[in-house]
């Protein structure tokens, strides 16, 4: 019951719209939740599922119809471990990776994770010069249960993460694409998708947008309520442990919080803008791993070296 293939990452690059498209399919299934991070054990904070019997269980309702399975845990790609352990449950599984420029990307990154409360920075400059101070164990919100997700400089270094991928998985079963080329033409990397995973093409032509920006009204509430989050699965774990009651199966609480959480978001909220400084000094930071990119992929990304646009 493993899954045939994993959207590894990364995080705001257009997972989220590419696994909504092949999941509409009656071919492909899609696991739910979308992403249950089970091989990120060096996260156990952000698991959603602990045992593989569980994890295993996500893909059971797939019908005879269904012809490969997915799961787009988009953190795969930056964990040191989940790939590893992938290629030792599922050696011929195939990869998608989704990427984008790192100077957007962490901007992206550090919206959305406002948004699910581990983030409470005010704004994306503060956050970066943070990082020194959270590395040490220091101004991490009480929401956020894996502070390396607040690692803003290692969180894109793309070169490092798909050369430990190959080091684990030949570069036949991985397949690259870069957020701009999903932006720019859904259907060609819709319909190579396809081809990558073995299945024929389909007449699908719209593309909506999945997964838009916003911002939260209250950080600090958003902040309390992910904690709430996180020891409701900690009591959950212990009861399952002690009693064998899986609480999940009840989840009571979740949709409430959940649905307090979607309350405050401020889905009418500007982009903020970068200022070109910071900018700048991202790009120089990540401009190291850009060039490695380039030679591991052979692909021309020299355009993520120059300030973008937006």
């Amino acid at each position: 019951m493993l899954p045939d293939f994993f959207i590894i990452g990364a995080p705001k690059a257009g997972t989220t719209a590419l696994a909504t498209y092949l999941g509409e399919r009656p071919d492909i299934f899609m696991c739910e939740p979308k992403e249950p991070q089970y091989f990120t054990f060096d996260f156990p904070g952000h698991r959603g599922v602990d045992r593989l019997d569980d994890y295993e269980a996500l893909f059971a309702p797939a019908g005879p119809q269904v012809r490969v399975r997915g799961d787009a845990s988009v953190w795969y790609l930056y964990s040191r471990q989940a790939i590893p352990e992938i290629a030792r449950l599922r050696p011929d599984a195939r990869l998608l990776a989704l990427l984008r420029r790192p100077d957007e990307m962490v901007v992206s990154l550090f919206a959305q994770q406002r948004q699910t409360g581990i983030e409470s920075a005010p704004d994306f400059g503060s956050a970066w010069h943070l990082e020194n101070e959270r590395r040490a164990g220091s101004a991490i919100p009480a929401g956020c249960r894996t502070p390396e997700f607040l690692h803003y400089r290692s969180v894109a270094r793309y070169g490092e993460q798909l050369a430990r991928v190959f080091l684990h998985f030949p570069k036949a079963q991985v397949k690259i694409f870069l957020y701009e080329e999903l932006c720019q033409d859904p259907l060609r990397v819709y319909q190579e998708t396809l081809g990558f995973l073995g299945l024929a093409p389909d007449d699908r032509s719209e593309f909506p947008v999945v997964n838009p920006y916003a911002d939260v009204h209250s950080p600090l509430f958003q902040t309390g309520l992910t904690w709430l989050l996180g020891h409701a699965r900690d009591l959950n774990r212990r009861v399952q442990s002690r009693l064998g009651v899986d609480l999940r199966k009840i989840r009571i609480h979740q949709p409430v919080i959940e649905t307090l959480q979607r309350l405050n978001l401020n889905l009418e909220a500007p982009r903020p803008l970068l200022d070109p400084k910071l900018r700048q000094e991202i790009i120089e930071a990540y401009a190291p791993d850009i060039r490695n990119l380039m030679t591991l992929t052979g692909r021309n990304l020299s355009h993520w070296l120059e300030p973008s646009s937006s």
